[in-house]
């Protein structure tokens, strides 16, 4: 069916660029003689018997005179919910129902799933980059030099990674640390002022540099750090939502050159299964864009993309969960304490180990070296032993050896009347 408009009307991209994908878009009316204009959306084509949805009884006088022209054009293809969230966020921009240049009449209202465009992604990812260059920060932003260690640590940290802290990384950033005499310049946290995130109210939110705070920390030189505060009138624009916080999080550690803790395949994995839960598809324009910033490769794009569908359609549970490092702080000191008092009785031997290149041969030598020369009453008679994944992807490559590593060391042990008990530790926690 051929849509119908006046002859003073001239249209203007109305081929859909992927009609496979997008079934909907977002079109504008404009008054070219009087300079007003119109936003609607539709779902369906170009041409395909819609005119427009418009209440404003001015506009539907003005398209059928003459004496004005008027221009059609189509801005935007795709989804419907994501046009609706485009609509609103135009209309908003310009206030649009209190806009004498205006005929629409409300201000449109977002989709409840879709609230991320990729225009969104391109305002935070040139806001990441504008910090991470070092040169003038954006929006009037000042680096505050020299606040106190502790004070950082004390600010909930942002963590949308696999693994909750990486060790090695740390101990690279607190090495270094040591090295230059405490000197941490160069080095910075990124921190949130006066926001909510996931239902909760935040005086700080360190969304950058937990690595970097934690290396400060732990270094026996340094004490201070340098922080950029970002005040509510400004992230509250760039991170309107807990998914755009989120993401944001991930952008400053896309893939870059310089000694950073780069985003892996398994966070991005993790970060679009967020996104297909709140109803966006691996094809959406979102997801496209959020990977082209990350600078994966194409071939890593379309793994991101499978892992990402596989796991949400098993299990997305364990998408607000970050990997807990039992050999890292604060979960150390209490791992530390049990085995304490477990070896502290009476022929018991207690250790923890990852199951990251798992091994056992090194307290099989120190078991048999204790039994070797001790009296019955001093023998090892029980083995306590500990296991923790660092990653889903380290659980994954021990998952199929398991039952054979237990029932070697169980078999071994048993050989010389030493029960074995091996218990797994909590995997992971909410972020």
């Amino acid at each position: 069916m051929t849509m119908t408009m006046p002859k003073n009307v001239k249209f203007e991209n109305l081929e859909n660029p992927n009609p496979e994908i997008n079934d909907s878009f977002l079109y504008l009316f404009r008054n070219t003689v009087k300079n007003i204009n119109y936003i609607g959306i539709h779902k369906g084509e170009p041409l395909d018997g819609y005119w427009n949805s418009s209440t404003s009884e001015e506009f539907k006088s003005d398209l059928l005179k003459e004496k004005n022209d008027f221009l059609y054009k189509i801005l935007d293809y795709g989804t419907y919910e994501e046009m609706q969230t485009l609509e609103h966020k135009k209309l908003s921009d310009v206030d649009a129902k209190n806009n004498p240049n205006w005929y629409n009449k409300t201000n449109g209202a977002s989709s409840k799933s879709v609230t991320i465009l990729p225009e969104d992604l391109e305002d935070i990812a040139q806001f990441v980059d504008s910090i991470r260059s070092g040169e003038d920060l954006p929006y009037g932003l000042v680096k505050t030099p020299n606040v106190k260690i502790e004070d950082i640590m004390s600010y909930k940290r942002h963590q949308n990674r696999e693994q909750d802290y990486n060790p090695a990384h740390k101990l690279d950033l607190q090495q270094k640390f040591d090295d230059r005499g405490g000197d941490t310049s160069g080095y910075y946290a990124v921190v949130l002022e006066d926001v909510f995130w996931m239902g909760e109210h935040y005086d700080h939110l360190k969304i950058d540099g937990n690595h970097s705070a934690r290396a400060c920390q732990d270094s026996k030189m340094a004490e201070f750090l340098d922080v950029i505060y970002v005040p509510k009138q400004v992230h509250e624009k760039l991170f309107s939502t807990d998914n755009h916080l989120n993401l944001g999080a991930s952008l400053f550690n896309k893939q870059v050159e310089q000694k950073t803790l780069n985003t892996t395949i398994e966070d991005a994995v993790k970060q679009v299964v967020m996104m297909l839960n709140d109803g966006y598809t691996t094809k959406n324009a979102v997801v496209n864009k959020f990977l082209e910033l990350h600078r994966f490769t194409s071939s890593q794009c379309r793994s991101i993309r499978k892992q990402a569908n596989d796991t949400y359609k098993l299990n997305t549970s364990h998408i607000h969960q970050n990997w807990i490092q039992w050999g890292m702080e604060p979960y150390k000191s209490k791992l530390d304490t049990r085995l304490k008092n477990l070896n502290a009785k009476d022929n018991v031997y207690a250790c923890a180990k990852s199951t990251k290149s798992l091994s056992y041969w090194h307290e099989l030598r120190e078991i048999a070296m204790i039994n070797e020369n001790a009296s019955d009453k001093e023998k090892i008679k029980f083995v306590q032993i500990f296991l923790h994944h660092t990653s889903s992807k380290n659980k994954k490559l021990h998952e199929p050896n398991r039952a054979k590593d237990e029932n070697a060391i169980k078999f071994l042990l048993a050989k010389h009347d030493i029960e074995v008990n091996i218990e797994y530790l909590q995997e992971t926690k909410d972020i």
